[in-house]
């Protein structure tokens, strides 16, 4: 049986939106979704670092980490973020800002929770030792409060070129849109669906730095981590589709429209 290592970064998720609004969100969903679609497949050793302090004890103890980190939430300083906007606003974006489309708070916002996402994203990865990466198949980044439905099975070998990435297809969100189609969007978008990403070690080692280069990027994570991999020089390979074989669990067991 091959070994692989998922690596889980984030807020456990809440309920009714984004930055953990709402109940929290009952473990057992995300936790049976990741022993379905990889532990019957393959040996998994689990790596976490988690903004969830609050519920650090219920995260290891149903995921049993090798190792696991959980930290209070980097503070958010919206003077600071609009400042950077600010310094990379495009005239378009100025534009967009005069008839009421660009508002400024939201960016802020949105940008903090970017960089906080990439910040977890790297730490858990960095918590395997250099000496163990050889031991690994491949490295799942993931969030933790995504919902597998589907075996995870790779039917090719990867290569150290190789992305392993959903398609950006479109998924139901609760008063917005009542569908879910397997239509893949990534070309279109210039865009990932960014939910998790795989890829041999030496590939996410790279991958996973994305926040080293944060400021060249877009700070939207759909823009940045399609950016960095063609920066990077790597090749999607693409696999599921959202809400047919994951989805958020929010999105999911509580219909939120976030």
């Amino acid at each position: 049986m091959n070994k692989i290592a998922i690596c889980l970064f984030g807020l456990s998720g809440g309920s009714t939106g984004k930055d953990g609004k709402g109940k929290n969100l009952d473990l057992k969903f995300s936790r049976e979704g990741y022993i379905k679609a990889f532990e019957n497949k393959y040996k998994v050793d689990y790596y976490i670092h988690t903004w969830s302090v609050d519920i650090e004890k219920e995260i290891s103890h149903a995921f049993k980490p090798i190792k696991m980190i959980s930290e209070p939430k980097i503070d958010f300083n919206k003077f600071f973020w609009i400042k950077k906007i600010l310094k990379r606003i495009t005239f378009k974006q100025i534009i967009k800002f005069f008839v009421g489309k660009f508002n400024l708070n939201n960016e802020a916002h949105h940008a903090y929770r970017a960089y906080s996402r990439w910040i977890s994203t790297q730490r858990s990865f960095k918590l395997i030792p250099l000496e163990k990466l050889g031991d690994y198949s491949f490295i799942l980044s993931s969030r933790l409060d995504v919902e597998f439905f589907t075996e995870f099975l790779l039917e090719q070998d990867l290569t150290n070129e190789t992305l392993v990435v959903s398609n950006y297809n479109n998924a139901p969100i609760e008063g917005i849109r009542d569908f879910a189609d397997k239509k893949n969007l990534t070309e279109e978008s210039k865009a990932f669906l960014d939910l998790w990403f795989a890829g041999r070690p030496n590939v996410m080692a790279k991958f996973t730095s994305l926040i080293d280069k944060f400021d060249s990027y877009d700070y939207n994570p759909h823009v940045s981590s399609y950016n960095h991999a063609k920066y990077l020089k790597l090749k999607p390979l693409f696999k599921f589709f959202r809400f047919f074989d994951y989805e958020l669990v929010r999105r999911y067991r509580f219909k939120s429209n976030l």
